[in-house]
């Protein structure tokens, strides 16, 4: 694990990895973002005393040098694309589906998140916070929004395409001009109220469309004096009304992927990790541990990949009450990837980046 995260990290300095390299496999191991869980795994892997590591973890958590900014975004998605591509999930002529949605945490923080699948599991990509609004008018969505399309734009490799595939709350023509604007192909839900006109300058509202499955309809938009391309898909007495940035898309078969990311905020919170019964409320340390939560759901993500690959029925059978036993085949499911390979590469820091 050292040498993985020396690798991908060491440009945070020799101390930053040495405790990276010993918190990641702890919050692995105990499945919790608890401090007290944390250190407790800590000291099975140092030996060292839980006194010592809870400070160690705290003084981790609030240090000014681990700063998740663009450089360190950088950092991590050289890991993930690097094991995406080990594993075929990628490539440069196919547009990578980035599944975009807001979540909170116990109403201190609002979290915009991105993510990306591997195999059937949404993992981070990116994501930005903000302290939640205790007032209303206290956040600014557009500029939450714009903030986190343009940073998403940044840190991701110029060498691959993106499809950005999010629901209902981005559907309106300010993010999809900013996915424009940023290069992004795009899927979006819009609700079913909003007033269009037809090609034939018909006035009507999108729950006529109701009972038909549409592949491509051009529309205008009243509100926002602009096109758009709309498929539905009528199922189960529910209507989807999607507007994407091609006709070529299919936008069902697309969007269907979006509901993946809402059990990636599962894992982070009751289902997993329980980010949202920790006691930390300072915003710089809050979003470094959801930054190590997520770190470690991907290594365990991989965990699963191998253990379902291998068909070990015990452990999949109690994947979540054996942690420890489960993190002893992280080395094994690493060998399967290129960040094993620590050859490979000579500065993994512009190996996307170009």
């Amino acid at each position: 694990m050292q040498q993985i995260l020396q690798r991908y990290y060491s440009k945070m300095g020799k101390d930053f990895v040495n405790a990276f390299s010993e918190i990641i496999p702890a919050i692995m191991s105990c499945g919790n973002s608890s401090g007290g869980l944390i250190a407790n795994q800590m000291s099975k892997i140092n030996n060292k005393s839980f006194k010592t590591n809870d400070m160690r973890l705290h003084r981790f958590l609030k240090s000014s040098n681990f700063q998740i900014d663009e450089k360190f975004w950088r950092m991590h998605i050289n890991l993930l694309f690097d094991i995406l591509q080990e594993n075929n999930l990628i490539n440069q002529n196919v547009p990578i589906d980035v599944l975009v949605d807001c979540t909170t945490s116990c109403d201190n923080f609002l979290i915009m998140t991105a993510s990306i699948i591997i195999n059937s599991k949404a993992v981070c990509l990116y994501f930005t916070s903000r302290v939640y609004p205790r007032r209303k008018n206290r956040v600014d969505y557009k500029i939450m929004e714009r903030a986190f399309i343009n940073g998403l734009r940044q840190v991701l490799s110029k060498k691959f395409q993106y499809r950005i595939v999010a629901d209902r709350g981005f559907g309106n023509r300010r993010f999809f001009n900013l996915c424009q604007d940023n290069n992004f192909e795009f899927v979006v839900r819009i609700n079913s109220n909003l007033r269009v006109k037809d090609l034939e300058n018909n006035q009507k509202n999108l729950q006529e469309f109701n009972k038909t499955n549409i592949n491509n309809l051009e529309l205008y938009v009243n509100a926002w004096d602009q096109n758009i391309i709309i498929e539905t898909c009528t199922s189960n007495n529910s209507t989807w009304f999607l507007v994407k940035s091609s006709a070529e898309l299919n936008g069902k078969e697309i969007y269907e992927k979006r509901f993946k990311i809402e059990k990636l905020f599962q894992d982070s919170k009751s289902s997993g990790f329980n980010i949202e019964a920790n006691k930390i409320k300072k915003y710089d340390r809050f979003k470094r541990l959801l930054y190590c939560c997520h770190l470690s759901h991907l290594f365990l993500t991989l965990l699963g990949n191998y253990i379902d690959n291998k068909k070990n029925n015990i452990l999949k059978k109690n994947f979540y009450q054996n942690f420890e036993n489960i993190s002893a085949f992280l080395p094994l499911a690493l060998e399967q990837c290129p960040i094993s390979t620590l050859n490979l590469w000579t500065d993994s820091s512009n190996e996307y980046l170009e």
